[in-house]
């Protein structure tokens, strides 16, 4: 359900089925980290992994360390602040799930540029 009706700060929130469903796939595929997009609710709920949250919201940067969110825009692949904790983060994994929210009306090839550096 979303958040907000304002586009600028909506954000969608997963259902605890939903969320439950990706741990257990994320658990039967023993992935050791997951990197959360965009995806706060799963961020949140996830167990058993280590994981990163990054986001665009500037909101979230007075709840979470920055050992555990990066603020970033998905959509040209900017950190807004150093990067070394995603750097450190990705190359530390030896399976990396990527687990996206990507904004709504958002052009896929954007989404698909940033996905295509995150796997370097």
């Amino acid at each position: 359900s979303p958040k907000s009706e304002n586009k600028k700060e909506a954000q969608y929130f997963f259902s605890p089925a939903c969320v439950d469903y990706i741990s257990s796939v994320l658990e039967r595929t023993a992935v050791s980290h997951a990197l959360c997009i965009g995806t706060p609710t799963i961020y949140e709920e996830l167990k058993g992994v280590k994981k990163l949250f990054m986001d665009i919201d500037t909101r979230y940067l007075g709840l979470y360390s920055e050992r555990e969110f990066c603020w970033y825009n998905l959509l040209n692949h900017h950190f807004f602040h150093q990067n070394s904790v995603y750097k450190a983060f990705v190359k530390s994994s030896s399976s990396l799930a990527v687990l996206i929210d990507p904004p709504f009306g958002a052009r896929v090839e954007l989404v698909m540029n940033s996905l295509k550096r995150i796997e370097k």
